[in-house]
């Protein structure tokens, strides 16, 4: 079957270029079984909404599955409602945290929409792909789907017990980050064991009857690697993992088997990570340094206890500092996630968090760390925060639209109105787009007078040019501070 996965993301939606890794692994299936996928991504690609319907009917799927995330929402539904309207007939499916904690609502809401792939989708969009043509899909486990004028709810499908049995994720798009400045994505675990009340990752896993953090074995981690370091000759790598450490004895395990795979095959490389401050301590992560860690991505969250117990975060502000001066120490780059205001906050407390703030920049000696500050919590289906409001009968808005509360403190209402409308929405937004413009014309310009090392869409491999195509020439191929990290698409939805 003729499949076209699509991350309608706009350009600008982050300033460090990123890899769909759900996507990807989506298209590893379906291309390991034999069908036929057109990978998109409107981002890398550079498409506006026409130049995507364009690709989209030029590829001429028998079904699209599109990614999609709160901050995309309204973009996905609008491109799909014109898709209907230039006749497209195919099947369309939806994947995602937003439309697994939104699935009756989407469904019943848009009828464009066939069906939505809840939770992990490897197993499901290839069940679905190949049950499709039978027109029953009563028995695809994890799918909401559309049966004439009724909406049906299959069971739920167990997640996969081990990562290792599931196909590298495609790379189409890896040259494209590599040819940004940016660092191969590679996921190394699903899942974490955390319940912070602003994240839907922790409801997301344990939808899956099974395991709420999975590791992969060291073995075929490093072989995915071994496999990136020969085929893209880069050396540097993001992992991406929601929480990198579940424990400090199995972060000692993992650490001690990943570095022997590595040895074993003779490679140096250098990687991030993300964890939480209670997982930070010397042992280990000297092991890890020595291994080739080189920057940590804490989550911090808020610099008054107050807040790190509404985000039950089970650590402390001081526990947290203890974290960050570890890595200091160590001399390891760092980024901070912090959330600056949440409905609960008063004036004091922001007052606080803005202390907080200056003087862990203040104690930034490094190059490369820095302070990734959300100015207010989203709520998002699927978290505890979102549960709350609700019950509190504070929560506004819709699901199309986005959520939004009403904070009590009025002097805190008119600080977020100012960073949201003024500052993000004006400032922000300008600067961003100069430097996508700027990053661009650099690129251009690189590429026309220097000599392209590693070419979009040819790659080296085995000695031979090899060109990476998706079926039909179409050869292009998972939060960033700017997609909260529950929405991050990084991993196994349909882009989860």
């Amino acid at each position: 079957m003729r499949v076209a996965l699509l991350d309608p993301a706009t350009r600008f939606v982050t300033i460090e270029p990123y890899e769909n890794l759900g996507l990807a692994y989506l298209t590893g299936m379906l291309r390991h079984h034999g069908h036929a996928v057109r990978l998109m991504s409107t981002s890398h690609e550079n498409l506006s909404r026409r130049q995507t319907l364009r690709e989209v009917f030029k590829f001429n799927p028998e079904l699209i599955g599109i990614t999609v995330l709160g901050a995309n929402a309204k973009r996905t539904i609008k491109l799909m409602h014109e898709l209907r309207e230039h006749g497209y007939q195919g099947h369309i499916t939806l994947g995602g945290y937003y439309p697994t904690f939104h699935a009756a609502e989407l469904m019943r809401g848009f009828p464009a929409i066939d069906s939505i792939v809840r939770n992990e989708g490897e197993m499901t969009l290839l069940d679905l792909v190949e049950k499709l043509p039978d027109r029953d899909l009563s028995g695809v486990l994890g799918l909401s789907y559309r049966d004439g004028a009724e909406v049906k709810e299959n069971a739920q499908r167990p997640f996969t017990k081990t990562i290792d049995e599931l196909p590298f994720p495609s790379r189409d798009f890896t040259p494209h980050v590599l040819r940004a400045g940016s660092f191969i994505h590679v996921s190394t675990s699903r899942g974490c064991y955390a319940n912070c009340t602003f994240c839907s990752i922790a409801k997301f896993f344990r939808m899956g009857n099974g395991k709420v953090w999975r590791r992969r074995s060291a073995e075929s981690l490093v072989d995915e690697v071994e496999s990136l370091v020969r085929r893209f000759h880069a050396h540097r790598f993001k992992f991406i993992d929601d929480q990198f450490i579940l424990t400090q004895k199995e972060g000692h395990a993992f650490a001690d088997a990943f570095e022997r795979e590595l040895s074993r095959r003779n490679l140096k490389i250098k990687f991030s990570i993300a964890c939480r401050a209670n997982n930070i301590e010397p042992d280990l992560f000297s092991k890890l340094k020595a291994h080739g860690l080189e920057k940590v991505f804490v989550g911090v969250e808020s610099g008054h206890q107050r807040g790190l117990d509404t985000f039950d975060k089970e650590t402390t502000v001081e526990m947290n500092n203890q974290a960050l001066a570890t890595l200091r120490a160590m001399d390891l780059q760092y980024d901070v996630g912090f959330i600056l205001i949440d409905p609960y906050t008063t004036y004091d407390e922001l007052k606080q968090n803005l202390l907080y703030l200056a003087q862990q920049k203040a104690l930034i000696k490094k190059r490369g760390s820095y302070l990734s500050v959300t100015s207010s919590l989203m709520a998002y289906g699927g978290t505890p925060i979102y549960d709350r409001l609700v019950k509190e009968r504070r929560l506004l808005g819709d699901f199309v639209n986005g959520f939004y509360y009403q904070i009590a403190d009025k002097e805190v209402r008119r600080f977020r109105f100012f960073m949201e409308n003024i500052f993000d929405g004006f400032v922000f937004k300008i600067f961003s787009r100069s430097l996508f413009y700027w990053r661009d014309g650099r690129l251009y310009f690189r590429d026309k007078f220097k000599s392209k090392k590693l070419p979009l869409n040819s790659l080296t491999k085995g000695g031979e040019i090899h060109e990476d195509a998706a079926v039909g020439g179409a050869g292009m191929s998972h939060v960033a501070a700017v997609e909260p990290r529950a929405e991050r698409a990084d991993h196994n939805g349909l882009a989860r």
